[in-house]
């Protein structure tokens, strides 16, 4: 057998290129090893496969995908390992899985190791791109959709709608953690709703199992596109470890590069003097932001704050449960489509951004496909605290004039915003 090496980078930059992976450490003892040492380690697979084979075991005799809650249940809880950093570890655990796993039924969906993965700066030339960041509810959504039972989902879709007005039982939660892929129909249950009350996917309770059946796995084959058609992820371990796994299970992976988080300098950088298109739910507050010229003096840093840009808003109508706007989750996302065609066809526009749950990289793929030369952006909610939105989620206010900002208003606006993430969207 042909072993891989493992190149242990003390400086805490990880990667893969080839047959070779950059992480920090996999376990205790190599990094005691490391500790008085200034160069890199050099470790193969095979002898750390070897090394910690009980380990690998437990994992690879799970007849799943791998999901971090195996990662958690077996071994985060335990003291034992209570210092291994397991989120920069799940690549190289696909590459195990590749090498010592041919015979499982997931090993064509296993990440290619020869992938070309590095991290990018905000530097690179990144005009007429499209840049994403995946989010942990929709990917969980899109899992069950690509490997589960068909039979489950219906009766997991069935069970809600026999309980769609009972808020104790939307709102309960089965299992909370970051990716889960048990395949059973709590779990199923768990992650529609998720969907739901997390990033605005709903139906029409007159419509049937099936067809609501439908609308996810359009949601889900959407949601693959945008990840297939994308030139660079933002920057989250074990998800764009999970986004590459999908990618790859058509075979249609191809070297997508990848940006650290992005800050507000990095935003200064790709949004300064351009012509920018904003769908927000913060539409009506962030045009008094940029109309009074507070968008230009939000940050205490000179270099962090815009000098000139163009913006047009459009309003993002929140459809997390019990909110609806029309019909179905597919009838709003249509009447994005023709309002966002409206104002591109019309204006001059460099960088279209959204943020809006469940339809932002659908929508940012299809501007991307539709239109050329425009930069695409969805980094979730975080963008709108560029724009001078504070809420719960942004908290670290040290370098912030207050005084031009406006704080979230959406717990007036809609129902059950507290309900989201500890109320992350509103302001206390």
């Amino acid at each position: 057998m042909e072993d891989y090496y493992i190149v242990i980078d003390i400086d805490n930059n990880y990667s893969y290129q080839d047959n070779k992976i950059n992480i920090i450490y996999f376990y205790n003892k190599y990094k005691e090893e490391l500790k008085d040492k200034n160069i890199n380690d050099i470790i193969t697979v095979k002898s750390l496969y070897n090394d910690n084979i009980d380990i690998f075991n437990i994992i690879l005799n799970k007849n799943l995908i791998i999901s971090y809650n195996i990662i958690y249940d077996n071994f985060i809880s335990i003291k034992e390992y209570i210092e291994i950093n397991f989120n920069h570890i799940i690549y190289l655990i696909i590459i195990i899985f590749h090498i010592f796993n041919n015979n499982k039924k997931y090993n064509d969906k296993i990440l290619d190791y020869k992938t070309n993965y590095k991290i990018y700066n905000i530097n690179d030339d990144i005009n007429n791109k499209i840049i994403i960041r995946t989010g942990v509810i929709e990917l969980r959504l899109v899992n069950i959709m690509l490997y589960g039972d068909k039979n489950i989902i219906l009766k997991a879709i069935n069970e809600i709608k026999n309980n769609y007005y009972n808020e104790d039982f939307i709102y309960i939660v089965n299992r909370d953690c970051w990716i889960s892929i048990y395949h059973n129909i709590k779990n199923y249950i768990y992650y529609i709703k998720c969907l739901m009350t997390n990033a605005g996917f709903y139906f029409n309770l007159n419509d049937n199992e099936d067809t609501i059946y439908e609308q996810l796995l359009y949601f889900s084959n959407e949601y693959i596109k945008a990840i297939y058609d994308t030139d660079y992820i933002i920057e989250w371990p074990f998800l764009n470890c999970f986004s590459l796994d999908i990618l790859n299970n058509m075979k249609k992976i191809k070297n997508i590069k990848h940006f650290k988080n992005i800050n507000y300098y990095d935003y200064v950088k790709i949004l300064n003097n351009k012509n920018i298109l904003f769908l927000t739910p913060f539409k009506d507050d962030i045009d008094i932001i940029y109309k009074t010229e507070k968008i230009y003096n939000l940050r205490k840093t000179k270099c962090d704050n815009l000098t000139k840009i163009n913006l047009i808003t459009l309003e993002a109508k929140l459809t997390t449960y019990p909110n609806t706007f029309h019909n179905n989750f597919i009838e709003t996302l249509d009447y994005y489509k023709q309002i966002i065609n409206k104002v591109l066809n019309n204006n001059k526009i460099d960088v279209f951004i959204s943020s809006c749950g469940c339809y932002g990289l659908l929508l940012s793929n299809y501007v991307k496909n539709k239109y050329k030369n425009i930069t695409v952006i969805y980094n979730g909610h975080s963008i709108n605290s560029f724009f001078g939105i504070l809420s719960n989620r942004n908290n670290n206010l040290d370098d912030l004039n207050i005084e031009n900002h406006i704080f979230s208003k959406l717990n007036e606006n809609y129902k059950n915003i507290e309900k989201i993430e500890n109320n992350c969207y509103g302001n206390k």
